[in-house]
C-alpha cells in the first residue's frame, strides 16, 4: 500500500543514544515521502509504525483488501 502511495519504506538500525528512543515514522526528503522503521523493533511495532502513516493519507477503502482495512479501522479508533 505504501508504494502504491508513493511512500518509500526503508527499514534500517537507526541511531540510538542514551536517554532517547528512536521508533521511526514518517518524513519527507527532498520531495520524497519516507517511511523509517528501525529493524531492530519487534514486528507488531514496526507494523503499528506503518499503519500510523498510512492512516495519515487519504485511502480508498475500496483498494484495500480486507485484513489491512481492519487493521486500519482498529488504528483510527
Amino acid at each position: 500500500m505504501a508504494e502504491q502511495l508513493g511512500i518509500r519504506v526503508r527499514e534500517e538500525k537507526l541511531f540510538r543514544e542514551v536517554g532517547y528512543r528512536v521508533r521511526g515514522g514518517g518524513c519527507r526528503v527532498h520531495g520524497q515521502d519516507l517511511v523509517f522503521l528501525d529493524r531492530d523493533l519487534p514486528l507488531a511495532e514496526r507494523i503499528e509504525i506503518m499503519l500510523d502513516e498510512l492512516t495519515r493519507h487519504n485511502l480508498n477503502p475500496e483498494l484495500l483488501s480486507p485484513p489491512l482495512r481492519r487493521l486500519l479501522e482498529g488504528v483510527s479508533r
